[in-house]
């Protein structure tokens, strides 16, 4: 079996990586936008942070998809990168 290391990032960090409050990422693991922090101990609970970074990710490809299709909307022609694919 193989397997990987999974980085547990605490709080303040994922605050730091995120932009966002507290009370912003527990709102966010409410409404199911950010996967729930991990139990790592009795009294501690951190963020994988591949989950972090997927949020990221989510919101970056959302954005970009709305520049996008704002861009199609007003006739403008795309040429570049479109979510993964490149275009010459």
């Amino acid at each position: 079996m193989h397997m990987t290391t999974a980085r547990v990032l605490r709080l303040p960090e994922v605050q730091a990586r995120i932009g966002l409050g507290r009370d912003s990422i527990y709102r966010l693991v409410r409404a199911g936008l950010l996967s729930a922090p991990v139990k790592i101990s009795a009294r501690a609970s951190g963020w994988l942070e591949r989950d972090v970074e997927s949020f990221i990710a989510q919101r970056v490809a959302e954005r970009d998809d709305a520049l996008l299709a704002g861009m199609r909307a007003r006739g403008v022609v795309v040429i570049g990168k479109e979510r993964g694919h490149e275009h010459s």
